[in-house]
């Protein structure tokens, strides 16, 4: 982000010195005494007023930009209304199967976990996945705080066959995702797919972040991200998803990402 320096001006003054009266010896009858040496005129300097300083952005209000809402796109949304919307309740999982933390209580920070629905989005659209109608049974639950969202779940199709063409249709819906979003009062929604090859029998690394229009500087990153891990595990498909106040493309943060493989791993253990 350019910056201005302001220059400081530094105003000289010229002293003025004068010079003392000769010494007079003092005689009875009145002397006229010497006249004083004429004091020297000063030199006129002129005036220089300091420029004024210049901070932030020259086309922009220098103004902390708002935080954005987190990209996780958290729904608090139990009952699907829409054919996007895939259902966190649906019939039957495995046996002993439990989303991490999901038994945990709500604080003073984050809810307890609520049942949600799922759906699938670009920057500037949501995606209706027709491979979604193999699903048989689903588990989705999320917690939200102020600035943080946090979403587990679980989807069985079944067989492996239907499981990888969800994948299949997900991946390439994803793919072909504008890369940023339209810009929404100088805001803009960035996203980025990746293949995780190491989780389970493969999956998508879905991060989006915020962009903040700051003028003749162009985009600039600020608070508001979010990161998700779809992995499949043959007929299963495991979700994980985490959103908060990051800035920049959160799959380059170490801790998120961490945090992701953690709960992917926890929940493919049971299959």
């Amino acid at each position: 982000m350019k910056r201005i320096l302001a220059a400081t001006a530094t105003v000289a003054v010229l002293a003025l010195s004068a010079c003392t009266p000769d010494a007079v010896s003092g005689t009875p009858s009145p002397t006229p005494l010497p006249s004083s040496s004429p004091l020297p005129t000063a030199t006129a300097t002129p005036t220089i007023k300091p420029s004024p300083a210049n901070t932030g952005l020259t086309t922009r209000p220098t103004v902390t930009p708002p935080p954005r809402k987190q990209t996780a796109k958290p729904t608090t949304q139990a009952i699907p209304e829409a054919p996007s919307d895939i259902p966190g309740d649906l019939g039957e999982v495995p046996a002993g199967f439990s989303l991490p933390d999901e038994d945990r209580p709500g604080d003073e920070e984050t809810s307890a976990f609520t049942t949600t629905v799922w759906r699938a989005s670009c920057p500037e659209r949501v995606l209706k996945l027709d491979a979604a109608s193999g699903i048989t049974a689903s588990r989705v639950k999320e917690s939200l705080g102020p600035e943080h969202a946090v979403v587990n779940g679980l989807f069985v199709f079944a067989d492996e066959a239907a499981a990888q063409a969800f994948m299949d249709e997900l991946g390439t819906k994803l793919r072909a995702c504008a890369a940023e979003g339209p810009d929404e009062d100088g805001w803009r929604t960035v996203q980025a797919t990746r293949e995780l090859a190491d989780l389970g029998d493969g999956g998508l690394d879905v991060g989006s972040w915020s962009e903040w229009d700051a003028g003749d500087d162009g985009y600039i990153v600020a608070p508001g991200a979010g990161l998700e891990y779809i992995v499949r595990s043959g007929a299963h498909v495991v979700i994980a998803q985490e959103g908060g106040e990051y800035a920049g493309d959160p799959g380059l943060l170490p801790d998120v990402v961490a945090d992701l493989r953690a709960r992917i791993t926890t929940m493919l253990d049971q299959l």
